[in-house]
């Protein structure tokens, strides 16, 4: 019903919501286009390198107040949970 006041402006009087638009949205989305097998043959794709980045990223010891350890990205990437991301 705001929406029908003149005085409200629904894009400034709206705040986004970091974790589901940009976490579990863009950046989910930018993680399949570089890694996923589908466009393995595009400029862009990393998927090449998804062992290394595995290795490395699955070498890293995080501290015991760490919510999440590191998992790999081959397979995973979907089941990601924002915290991960």
């Amino acid at each position: 019903m705001l929406m029908f006041h003149d005085s409200f402006d629904y894009v400034k009087s709206t705040s986004t919501d970091y974790m589901h638009c940009v976490l579990q949205g863009i950046t989910k989305l930018l993680l399949n286009l570089w890694f996923s097998a589908s466009y393995a043959k595009e400029e862009f794709s990393l998927h090449s390198l998804v062992g290394v980045i595995d290795d490395r990223s699955l070498s890293i010891k995080p501290v015991i107040s760490a919510g999440r350890i590191p998992r790999s990205i081959s397979g995973n990437v979907k089941f990601w949970k924002a915290t991960e991301l």
